[in-house]
């Protein structure tokens, strides 16, 4: 069966599933994690990229992945929930007492330690999704680590994110972040779906 990712609606045939995506206009960008600034919960926005431009197989293959990245969200989501902040610190995937600093000309936010000294022990990677916090408040931002090194970590942020008072602030204080799921291999998945389709349709 098929699913409509906006609104959860099930479908028998994707030919029904597609005419309801068009009609209800339930379409949109590849993949975005957003905040619920309340309950600092991640929130899944696994809105189809556009799929009545794709073909039935193609659509097909991008919501399975879709569902992918909704399962890997709910494993961090757990992990954060049921681990203690030593548990998580000792094996690298929470970073705390850090500072920011927010590049509003290229959506860019670089974290270094606040004390001036090396990053602590982590396993942090190219195309993580990191999740930035005050260090006693809610979730404050989302974005994919594009630059790692021993003294700082860069993320861009997701496209669409409100950016919070507290990073524009230079005495904001201090940030931790956590890891998230690895979502450059998404990325290049949905890339080549969409040039294996653009392929065939032109052979057509």
């Amino acid at each position: 069966s098929y699913a409509c990712p906006t609104c959860g609606e099930r479908f028998k045939k994707w030919s029904v599933c597609k005419a309801h995506l068009e009609l209800m206009r339930h379409t949109g960008k590849q993949h975005e994690c957003r905040v619920d600034k309340q309950s600092g919960q991640l929130k899944k926005h696994a809105d189809l990229p556009d799929s009545a431009a794709l073909s039935d197989g193609a659509a097909f293959w991008v919501q399975l992945l879709q569902q992918e990245m909704a399962a890997q969200e709910e494993q961090v989501q757990h992990r954060l929930e049921t681990w203690s902040n030593e548990a998580l610190c000792q094996e690298g995937l929470r970073l705390h007492g850090l500072e920011a600093r927010l590049h509003m000309h290229d959506g860019t936010l670089t974290l270094r330690s606040a004390a001036g000294t090396r990053l602590a022990y982590n396993v942090f990677a190219l195309g993580d999704v990191g999740i930035v916090s005050h260090e006693s408040t809610s979730v404050l931002a989302l974005g994919c680590v594009t630059s790692v090194s021993g003294s700082m970590l860069q993320l861009t942020l997701k496209r669409g994110t409100a950016i919070d008072s507290a990073l524009l602030s230079p005495r904001g204080g201090t940030f931790r972040i956590d890891k998230g799921f690895q979502q450059t291999p998404f990325d290049r998945m949905h890339s080549a779906i969409q040039r294996c389709d653009q392929r065939s349709a032109q052979k057509e």
